[in-house]
């Protein structure tokens, strides 16, 4: 008979940005955010003196570190998923292989270590997605770090702050996403005027009938 376990779920708070999937709106009200948050930073950045490349550098390291961490993570709850499924699928060949008169109590065994499995699975792969959504989120404060690095090998903050990269970045991108908001309330669906079209062409083809009718009466 296989053996039985017993899961340990865990949980992860996360902030991420929208993904692909997501409607320009909710992007634009995420850029929004960014800017507000990146002026803050950048104002605090600029009023305590920007970090040195080494500070940058270290955090970098750190940041690698961690999702290296999270990789490690990862890899052992795939494995421990994929051997859950292994046993799931032992537990329904012993079930199958039973002949004995008692089935019912076998069943019921079967059961019970088919769902304990199915549930912690469940567990794992939802703390999967919370992981790599993380990763991302990790991912992207490298990036911040590196931009901040180019920054200062370009001497940005004697610029004023509009001008800076981080900034610029996120204004041309809400430029972008505000102009396909427009354009989409300037220009309403084609299958919408179509139905409309329909809609009123179907009336009219009503009101000639009933005046077709009027008339053969007369």
């Amino acid at each position: 008979m296989p053996v039985s376990n017993q899961s340990d779920p865990s949980s992860m708070p996360l902030t991420t940005p929208p993904g692909e999937g997501a409607s320009p709106q909710d992007q634009l009200q995420w850029l929004n955010r960014s800017l507000e948050q990146v002026r803050a930073e950048i104002g605090a950045e600029r009023a305590r003196g920007p970090l040195s490349q080494a500070e940058l550098e270290q955090e970098i390291s750190d940041l690698q570190q961690n999702i290296s961490q999270l990789e490690t993570r990862l890899k052992r709850l795939k494995v421990t998923c994929a051997k859950r499924k292994t046993e799931i699928s032992q537990w329904q060949d012993w079930f199958a292989a039973q002949d004995d008169h008692d089935l019912a109590q076998d069943k019921q065994l079967l059961d019970a270590e088919v769902t304990r499995r199915l549930r912690e699975i469940e567990e794992k792969e939802a703390e999967i997605s919370r992981l790599l959504l993380r990763r991302e989120e990790l991912t992207g404060e490298i990036e911040m770090r590196q931009v901040r690095i180019e920054a200062l090998r370009a001497g940005v903050h004697d610029l004023p702050m509009e001008q800076d990269p981080r900034i610029l970045a996120l204004e041309k991108a809400r430029a972008s996403v505000a102009a396909i908001i427009a354009k989409a309330a300037a220009h309403p669906s084609t299958t919408s005027r179509k139905s409309t079209r329909g809609k009123s062409s179907k009336k009219a083809s009503s009101r000639n009938s009933e005046k077709r009718t009027r008339t053969r009466g007369k």
